[in-house]
């Protein structure tokens, strides 16, 4: 059974990324995860066991808060899932506090997370869901903060057909269980035939459809992107990225993942790029 860790601060805002595990765990079997991070305070005239009695205080309390939060979505939604679990996490950063989790609990399959536009130093240093895309070892889906719950119909999934063999069985294991088609995109170049590329005539046993529309020079990849998310309307946008960059390089150049992100107007489910064999 698949484990999706869901991350909620009880905003509104976070109650898309519950949405999507909800809409997800209709048509496959999956433990969804919800947790909140609590942020320990400790007051300078304190002895260390009135903080142990005030940490535990509030993580009880937290947890209290957390389960009423996911009941009541659930109750708005008009669905509860077979299988859930609610737990409050300690730490100082949302990001960090994630990762480390996941360090700690190697059968979390996937993180879903709500996101939202972010500006300025914010964008250029990464929010938690930009970091998230940016370190995570496992797939992160980051959900838009006005998803309503739609139906789950079509996968579209972005690819440079590098280490496509590995990549798009990574796509299939999420797609299969779902009976989600897939589209595989590709932006092709002039002169670029793909008609006897092995690896995409392969049969996965499975109904793929493929698109090379002509990479427009004129804009950035990113807006490319866009453009075509916005016209086809997948349920779900799946790409990988590099994240083998130092913090100076995603300072200068972030990630074009990362970007999306703040934008993109559907699910967007993004796996850790591998090196070329």
């Amino acid at each position: 059974m698949k484990r999706i860790l869901i991350p909620t601060d009880f905003s509104e805002n976070s109650k898309s990324g519950i949405k999507f595990g909800l809409k997800w765990a209709e048509k496959d079997d999956l433990h969804l995860v919800f947790i909140n991070i609590y942020q320990p305070i400790r007051k300078l005239e304190w002895t260390k066991s009135e903080f142990e009695q005030n940490e535990t205080a509030e993580i009880r309390r937290s947890k209290e808060e957390l389960d009423r939060f996911i009941l009541d979505v659930f109750e708005s939604f008009g669905v509860t899932p077979k299988h859930y679990s609610t737990e409050i996490i300690e730490g100082l950063r949302a990001d960090s506090s994630i990762l480390e989790y996941c360090e700690n609990n190697q059968d979390i399959n996937y993180i879903c997370i709500s996101t939202r536009g972010a500006g300025g130093l914010k964008k250029m240093l990464g929010t938690n869901t930009g970091n998230l895309i940016t370190q995570s070892k496992i797939p992160v889906i980051a959900v838009p903060q006005d998803y309503q719950g739609t139906n789950l119909e079509t996968v579209l999934y972005a690819s440079d057909l590098e280490n496509y063999s590995s990549e798009i069985n990574k796509v299939l294991n999420f797609a299969r269980p779902l009976k989600l088609p897939v589209e595989v995109l590709h932006f092709s170049w002039p002169n670029e035939d793909h008609s006897k590329n092995d690896e995409l005539n392969r049969d996965y046993e499975y109904g793929l459809t493929f698109s090379f529309p002509p990479h427009n020079v004129r804009h950035k990849l990113i807006t490319n992107l866009q453009d075509q998310v916005s016209e086809k309307q997948p349920s779900v946008f799946i790409m990988f990225t590099n994240q083998e960059k130092s913090f100076w390089e995603k300072l200068i150049t972030p990630s074009k993942t990362e970007q999306l992100s703040f934008n993109i107007e559907v699910p967007m489910m993004v796996f850790k790029k591998e090196k070329s064999a």
